[in-house]
């Protein structure tokens, strides 16, 4: 397999690279793993005119744990030094949840100069919510107060916590009974490392990048499942406002958060069309 290891704390990160076109950097969500965007992946190599570079962050998937950078600003900084790695140009940034905040991460601090156009699924660029921002993560109206309670859970129940997660982003897992819940929560972790997913899940609550959407100067597609964990308002309003090269919004109907394996041919369809 081929792993690429980066000069900020040598963390050794896992990548798959196929094709040849257009270069596309898939970039995975929070306890997840590049194995999600298979089905899209698949579609869009289909049509011959793609190279597709999919990677697992550190502490995911097939990626090596680390002791150090387990912050959002690191995860774009890995997003750099992977471009950098392979040489690519022109780039069409995918991110979907905590991977598009990765490219916000990535656009605050290096702009979009390498940058073709990016396409965010479902995911805000500020995740609390306060007196002046409604537009976070809106299953339970989350607020710093929740943020630390979250914690103290992961602390003491990591399973129960990954599992109540899941309740809020597949709307299934909250239908189980509690004695199939007891028996799902252990195999939900997979691969991950719960401390590294722990720090994530603090890093990536506790960022702000709502000012990295004002250095947007690329055509942005953005993904709004109707059961999603965010405002549909995120993009029509507030990246409209501020992002400078254009934002065009799919709405995708019965879709939860996890709409890249609900509706991979819908999004493959409409990546290609924006491409």
């Amino acid at each position: 397999m081929p792993y690429f290891t980066t000069s900020l704390y040598d963390a050794k990160l896992y990548y798959d690279d196929r094709g040849e076109g257009q270069p596309i950097v898939f970039v995975h969500g929070w306890s997840s793993n590049g194995k999600l965007f298979e089905p899209i992946i698949q579609r869009l190599l289909a049509q011959g005119k793609y190279r597709i570079i999919n990677y697992d962050h550190r502490g995911h998937g097939a990626s090596s744990t680390c002791d150090k950078g387990l912050t959002m600003q690191q995860l774009g900084q890995d997003l750099h030094a992977l471009i950098n790695a392979l040489g690519l140009k022109d780039v069409i940034l995918i991110g979907h949840s905590m991977g598009a905040m990765t490219i916000y991460s990535y656009i605050d601090q290096f702009g979009c100069d390498n940058i073709k156009k990016c396409v965010f699924i479902d995911m805000s660029p500020k995740l609390l919510n306060d007196d002046n921002w409604s537009l976070g993560y809106r299953k339970v109206h989350k607020t710093l107060e929740l943020l630390e309670q979250d914690m103290d859970l992961i602390c003491e129940d990591f399973d129960k916590f990954l599992f109540t997660f899941y309740g809020e982003v597949l709307p299934v897992f909250a239908t189980f009974p509690e004695q199939l819940a007891v028996l799902i929560r252990p195999g939900l972790i997979g691969i991950n490392d719960r401390r590294i997913l722990a720090l994530f899940w603090w890093s990536m609550f506790r960022a702000d990048f709502r000012s990295a959407i004002d250095k947007i100067t690329v055509p942005v597609l953005y993904f709004y499942p109707d059961s999603g964990l965010y405002p549909k308002e995120v993009a029509s309003e507030f990246m409209t406002a501020h992002a400078k090269g254009g934002v065009k919004i799919v709405e995708c109907a019965n879709a939860s958060h996890m709409v890249p394996i609900e509706q991979p041919e819908l999004l493959a369809k409409e990546i290609a069309a924006f491409c």
